[in-house]
């Protein structure tokens, strides 16, 4: 390092991005704090935050940036600052806020990949993230918490259990027997027989389906519907039947899945459970589901009746071999709720 640099720690930062390294200005920093000629600072989360502006200088400039950056200047530094301050002075604190910020990057390249922003960010969008990463992908969590926080997002969901980083859509057979079970089985409780079957049939995940309200289900003298996404899809029988029942059992919550304690709707975790003995996984079922759906609706219908976002549904139509040219008349069918998905 040559020439001359402002007796600061800010100007030793900006020296670091002129060298081929760090090492000589941690060499010549910790010499002037030792001579009280600089104060002592927290160099695991200077180090942190000089890391984080580089690491999102590879997203495109813009408001993203501005709010991934945000993230991790005055959310992931001063936890990290806090952890230091309590004699964390490992390496494992700043690699694991690294991590979080990683993700973070990963989501919001993958949303920009798509020609789309934080700010069209569902739970849809946020669901199929994860499934097609690993586990790790899970830790983005924290970030959608805090652009809920910020009112940058709307509330989004991710569990904390990692699973198999690839999942198998359920095949058309298996999927066919488990409703099968499901709908006719008088036996089985109706949470289970309207959860399952809204995944199976309407690939409706259970983040969603856990928040359904008494006031989203839809009876008249002829039909029985329910809200999915900006429209209301008629339901079949057995399932309008199902679907009465469990509005009459929900007694005064205004959850049509009410959860264990007072003014609360089930937690998706606590579905999957059910719907596990039944042989329902989530994402597998789900994704199952949508390749069933976009075979036969093109990806407009697709999101507009069943919620999934227009650039997924038209990828998930594409996967299925599905084309647009039944639009126009499928479009006119399905504006009829008797008819719908």
């Amino acid at each position: 390092m040559t020439g001359r640099v402002a007796l600061t720690h800010e100007a030793l930062d900006g020296a670091i991005e002129t060298t081929h390294g760090s090492g000589a200005i941690a060499f010549v920093r910790a010499a002037l704090v030792h001579e009280h000629a600089l104060p002592e600072r927290d160099e695991i989360t200077a180090a942190f935050s000089r890391w984080a502006q580089d690491a999102t200088s590879a997203l495109q400039d813009g408001p993203d940036r501005a709010l991934v950056r945000a993230y991790a200047n005055w959310h992931l530094a001063p936890r990290l600052a806090l952890s230091v301050r309590a004699g964390k002075t490992g390496s494992a604190p700043a690699k694991y806020a690294r991590s979080l910020l990683s993700e973070a990057i990963g989501l919001t390249c993958w949303l920009h990949a798509q020609e789309l922003k934080l700010s069209d960010l569902r739970q849809d969008l946020t669901d199929e993230w994860i499934s097609e990463g690993a586990g790790a992908r899970r830790r983005v969590r924290l970030f959608l918490a805090w652009l809920a926080r910020t009112s940058s997002t709307a509330t989004l969901h991710v569990a904390w259990h990692e699973v198999g980083e690839h999942v198998r859509p359920l095949g058309e057979l298996e999927r066919f027997e488990i409703l099968r079970t499901l709908l006719h089985g008088e036996e089985i409780d109706a949470r289970d027989r309207l959860a399952g079957s809204l995944l199976l049939l309407y690939a409706q995940p259970l983040t969603r389906t856990a928040r359904l309200t008494i006031s989203d289900l839809h009876e008249t003298d002829r039909s029985v519907g329910i809200t999915l996404a900006r429209g209301v899809v008629a339901l079949p029988d057995p399932l309008a039947r199902i679907a009465l029942e469990l509005h009459r059992g929900a007694g005064t919550s205004q959850w049509l899945f009410p959860g264990r304690n007072a003014g609360t709707h089930i937690s998706p975790e606590q579905l999957l459970r059910r719907l596990a003995r039944y042989g329902i996984t989530g994402r597998s079922g789900r994704q199952g589901a949508l390749l069933a759906l976009a075979a036969r609706l093109p990806a407009p219908i697709l999101a507009e009746r069943l919620g999934v976002h227009q650039a997924r549904a038209a990828q998930w139509a594409r996967a299925a071999g599905a084309t647009y040219a039944e639009y126009a008349a499928l479009r006119a069918r399905t504006s009829n709720p008797s008819h719908a998905a």
